[in-house]
């Protein structure tokens, strides 16, 4: 019989196998939900990029995250996750950027999002219709009475593809000046916009790197998906 080759698509597991077969990277998880226990009540946020090589478990972790919050009861209650599919082509500027967590949260179930991502929509302008967006974000987490985390894959294509200086400058006073919102990204690596001294979020994400699995994590993890 030839062997069959099954892509690896986490974001496809049902919870409970994602949840039986997450290894290796408890340690990272714990550090990440311990961070956002401590600025569950604080004035400013804290926003993090995982980094890490493909297949490192960037996406499980950030799936298994959302899990986590939605199922313990203290960070639930402070926290509402957005997030975002794995890849993002129609991200092409803050305004897309913010439209689509109001579409990812209509479809989550919040009627709220939904009539102000059709405002957003109906908006012909890209500034009002960004603009619109905020508004729209900002009433949301107030009445949940939650800070909402946008959970974003590849954030360096985001950033490459639609933020330009001056709009990665408006979205960083918007993650400062009000802190509803938190972002925890995804890359390969730091990428040029995180490091460069006069770019607007020179050194502002917390890196939480992974590296890759030695053996012993390999086993581990080769064994609990051999078991579900």
């Amino acid at each position: 019989m030839p062997l069959v080759a099954h892509k690896y698509m986490p974001q496809e597991m049902a919870a409970s196998e994602l949840q039986a077969t997450f290894a290796a990277r408890e340690h990272t998880l714990e550090y990440l939900l311990n961070a956002l226990r401590g600025q569950s009540a604080s004035k400013s946020l804290t926003s993090y990029l995982i980094t890490g090589p493909r297949g490192a478990g960037k996406t499980t972790l950030v799936l298994m995250l959302r899990l986590r919050l939605r199922d313990d009861p203290a960070l639930s209650k402070a926290w509402l996750p957005v997030l975002f599919p794995e890849e993002c082509p129609a991200i092409t500027s803050l305004r897309d950027l913010l439209v689509t967590a109001l579409r990812i949260l209509a479809d989550d179930g919040y009627p709220e999002a939904a009539e102000w991502f059709e405002k957003a929509e109906r908006e012909s302008d890209d500034e009002r219709s960004q603009d619109l967006a905020v508004a729209g974000l900002q009433p949301i987490a107030n009445d949940q009475n939650r800070r909402l985390i946008l959970l974003i894959e590849n954030l360096d294509m985001v950033f490459e593809r639609g933020l330009d200086r001056r709009t990665q400058a408006t979205l960083r006073r918007l993650l400062m000046t009000d802190p509803f919102l938190m972002i925890i990204g995804t890359a390969v690596r730091v990428f040029e916009a995180l490091k460069t001294y006069d770019e607007a979020f020179f050194n502002y994400f917390c890196p939480v790197p992974l590296e890759r699995l030695d053996d012993r994590q390999v086993r581990e993890l080769m064994s609990r998906r051999a078991k579900y």
